[in-house]
């Protein structure tokens, strides 16, 4: 683990906190998988963590960080926005770039595969692939049903309000739904060049199934590969090994991983049962 720190215009400073981990035998040196965690967790979740460790197993170098206000991080989750969730994963592209990794991959869960697509559709010459775990192209949705209608309402004047999440409570400004509906999907959508593949649940009721559909319909030259689960949560974690299979078959497909590679690693890590009875403690 280590800091990466931000010094901000006017004096002050923060930092963000990651791990950077090398495989014994990369497949391909100059390549990194980035891994974007979600609202209020971090990523020590659990989903980076098998990810994580499946994907160096195969061969590839994986860097896992906390957005500001997550995790150990610093900032707080009240300034929090999507333009400033951008700006930490440019810091640490920027990073591990002169580390020398001059091609990314990006897995993203929740928040951070919005944040993901976004960097993607903005530098397609720095993200060779996406994978993106019921991405929050755009999260007002999910906080208005957490907060509910009347509260919602009077956020604008109250200028704060404290969100309950399963993970904690939370207290949000405003500006973030103002930063957020900056961000359209349809514009995100057309901007969109890299190869891409999302796993979305019709039963999510933190992202909106429909939304990432019209994304992967409406991106452009069929970049984006979508597998849609009717009876699938916002979680997806039963969904673990499904997701794995589907997943090393689009990067060895890509070329960014060996067929054999690929195909080994799911027993090395744990056993069906055994991942989701560790899921249960899940964080997105």
């Amino acid at each position: 683990m280590a800091d990466l720190p931000i010094h901000e215009p006017g004096g002050s400073s923060s930092h963000l906190s990651y791990e950077l981990r090398r495989p014994e035998h990369a497949t391909h040196r100059e390549l990194c998988v980035v891994y974007c965690h979600g609202f209020a967790s971090s990523r020590r979740s659990f989903k980076t963590e098998v990810f994580g460790r499946l994907l160096v197993t195969a061969g590839l170098a994986f860097c896992s960080f906390d957005f500001q206000g997550h995790g150990e991080s610093g900032g707080t989750i009240t300034d929090m926005t999507v333009t400033r969730n951008i700006e930490d994963l440019g810091r640490m592209v920027t990073h591990l770039q002169s580390l020398g990794f001059r091609k990314l991959i990006f897995f993203g869960s929740s928040m951070g595969g919005g944040v993901a697509a976004w960097y993607a559709a903005r530098h397609p010459e720095q993200v060779v692939a996406a994978v993106y775990i019921a991405p929050g192209f755009n999260l007002e949705g999910g906080v208005r049903r957490r907060l509910g209608e009347e509260t919602f309402q009077r956020w604008p004047e109250l200028g704060r309000v404290r969100l309950h999440h399963e993970l904690g409570s939370y207290d949000l400004d405003w500006r973030m739904i103002e930063d957020l509906r900056s961000y359209r999907v349809d514009e995100l959508s057309a901007a969109t060049t890299t190869q891409t593949l999302i796993f979305q649940g019709q039963n999510d009721t933190d992202v909106d199934w429909r939304m990432v559909l019209d994304f992967a319909v409406n991106c452009p030259a069929q970049c984006a590969q979508l597998h849609l689960m009717t009876d699938g949560d916002h979680r997806l974690i039963d969904r673990l090994p499904l997701m794995w299979r589907v997943t090393s078959a689009f990067l060895v497909e890509q070329g960014w991983m060996e067929e054999a590679a690929g195909a080994a690693t799911w027993p090395m890590i744990a056993t069906e049962s055994e991942l989701l009875e560790e899921g249960d403690h899940d964080r997105p």
